[in-house]
């Protein structure tokens, strides 16, 4: 009797365990996918802040580079 129901049940377990692995492969792909897009969107960003600091770091410097009443002026400017 066992070993009826287990001959008849071995391929329905060997079906479900086939489609199973599969969707956990898709499961994956599309995780494997969402991780990208989420690593490109942190890529992007850092670029973009990189380039802020930068300009930020070239306005310091064309202020730095300024003589001391110019510096004055524009400090008076930005304070109104």
């Amino acid at each position: 009797m066992w070993q009826a129901a287990k001959s008849f049940l071995l391929p329905i377990w060997v079906k479900s365990g086939y489609y199973i692995m599969l969707a956990l492969g898709v499961v994956g792909v599309f995780m494997g996918i969402r991780q990208g897009g989420k690593d490109a969107a942190r890529k992007e960003q850092a670029e973009d802040n990189l380039e802020a600091v930068e300009k930020a770091h070239e306005v310091e410097n064309r202020i730095d580079s300024l003589d001391a009443d110019k510096r004055m002026r524009l400090r008076k400017k930005w304070t109104r």
